[in-house]
């Protein structure tokens, strides 16, 4: 006797779907793979892009704001300054900021350091201080503390 493939009712509708749901998978992930694939382009292309926005000061805040928080003698005001140092030197502990990479030992930098460069560094570099602050902040400390290549 012979045997019959084919399916009917029910079970050939589930045999259907279950094709169709096998090629919807296989698109998506060749298209997640297409874009992977595109956000590492934009991703390789991005540093040089951010880094150009941040010194235009397309960010929050500019240096001025950094210099007259870092360099007063208000405490509410070296408080805002050690807030944002804070936040920039655990960003730089992940990775770079644009193209800013700084590595600072925690076991041997105490945080009053960090001050004190980013403060000593903004003094000499007012010229620079229309930039923005997080960019002159992660420069500052990447040049204090650059990595070992």
């Amino acid at each position: 006797m012979r045997r019959e493939n084919k399916l009917t009712g029910k079970a050939a509708i589930s045999r259907r779907h279950a094709l169709r749901a096998s090629r919807v998978s296989v698109l998506m992930s060749t298209l997640g793979l297409v874009a992977f694939l595109a956000v590492l382009v934009l991703a390789a292309a991005m540093p040089a892009q951010a880094q150009a926005q941040a010194e235009l000061g397309a960010t929050f805040g500019t240096g001025e704001r950094l210099y007259s928080w870092c360099v007063s003698k208000e405490k509410a005001k070296q408080d805002l300054c050690a807030a944002y140092l804070g936040g920039i030197t655990d960003v730089l502990a992940f990775g770079p900021v644009g193209a800013y990479r700084a590595c600072i030992p925690p076991d041997e930098v105490k945080f009053s350091q960090i001050k004190d460069v980013m403060r000593t560094w903004l003094i000499k570099n007012q010229e620079k201080l229309h930039y923005s602050a997080v960019a002159l902040a992660a420069r500052a400390l990447s040049e204090a503390y650059p990595c070992k290549q």
